[in-house]
């Protein structure tokens, strides 16, 4: 039932990792 919630939430993670990644490069 709360397979759409958990795609969410999986998706906001992996955004949060792509932003975080993408400032340590730029601060390296």
């Amino acid at each position: 039932m709360n397979n759409y919630y958990f795609l969410i939430i999986s998706g906001i993670q992996f955004i949060k990792n792509q932003r975080e990644t993408k400032t340590n490069r730029a601060s390296k």
